[in-house]
């Protein structure tokens, strides 16, 4: 769960416009009726409340915009996938290492 799409608000959002999106998302998702939504909003809301909280959410909640944002890391190049030995290769290679000791 990322906590800015759960409220809906920006990256670049204030204390002030977390605290309204909040709100307005408790009014039309009560708990009484809606426990899921609600337990997703306040959770969302914990997260983002504090500048440091925001600051947090967008490196590790894994959003949009997180690690390679603040730091250029490369992309990971895909592994090779590795073929599997026949027994008669197993066996040509297993005779190879024992040659070569």
């Amino acid at each position: 769960m990322y906590p800015f799409f759960v409220l809906d608000v920006p990256h670049d959002a204030d204390d002030a416009t977390v605290e309204k999106r909040y709100y307005e998302l408790v009014r039309r998702y009560p708990p009484d009726t809606h426990p899921e939504i609600f337990r997703a909003i306040s959770e969302a809301y914990r997260a983002l409340r504090t500048e440091r909280g925001r600051f947090e959410a967008r490196i590790f909640h894994g959003g949009s915009k997180g690690l390679d944002e603040l730091f250029s890391i490369p992309d990971a190049q895909p592994a090779s996938p590795r073929r599997r030995l026949t027994s008669t290769e197993l066996a040509a290679v297993l005779c190879d290492e024992v040659r070569r000791d």
